[in-house]
């Protein structure tokens, strides 16, 4: 009997892990698209104001250049939809965090733990496609939240992955 409730325990353990890994995973998603989000409406308001208009009216080349800024900064908003992204990505972390609250408040048993591995894997199928770099990075913070050994379990990242893990992964191959 307690070898069949050190193994539900380390299932468990695992579990919170993986849950809390894509729990970050999904916080950092949510405050880089609400970031473009607000910046997008900043910059078309503000480009788009009376005043900045009229200052720019007497350089026409000023015009020009705001009004192709302001056009390529509506089609980012529309085309991506950045504020969609963010509820989206807030509504999988909800998820996760119903999952983590089911798994720590329930009596553990191999169903509790049977069924939370197939919400998570329902999730995770419902889930965009991962950025590897920035999934990577997030399996980083959680090993040194949980206390592991650094040297050990966190894996390398170059620092061009890092600078672009929110937009697209370079190389994610070469990440150890």
């Amino acid at each position: 009997m307690k070898k069949s409730t050190e193994v539900l325990e380390q299932r468990k353990k695992s579990l919170l892990f993986d849950i809390r890994r894509s729990q970050r995973y999904h916080q950092y998603r949510i405050r880089f698209f609400a970031f473009w989000e607000k910046m997008t409406n900043f910059v078309s308001l503000v480009l788009s104001s009376g005043a900045v208009c009229s200052y720019a009216s007497a350089y026409p080349n000023l015009v020009w250049i705001f009004s192709i800024i302001l056009a390529i900064f509506s089609a980012l908003a529309l085309v991506v939809g950045f504020g969609n992204k963010a509820r989206d990505h807030q509504s999988f972390l909800q998820d996760f965090s119903q999952l983590e609250n089911d798994l720590i408040k329930s009596t553990l048993s191999d169903d509790l733990i049977t069924d939370v591995e197939a919400r998570m894997f329902a999730l995770d199928n419902k889930e965009p496609p991962t950025l590897i770099a920035l999934e990577q990075r997030c399996y980083n913070e959680q090993i040194v939240a949980d206390g592991f050994d650094i040297d050990k379990y966190c894996v390398k990242i170059a620092w061009y992955q890092r600078l672009f893990e929110q937009y697209f992964d370079i190389f994610p191959e070469k990440i150890n």
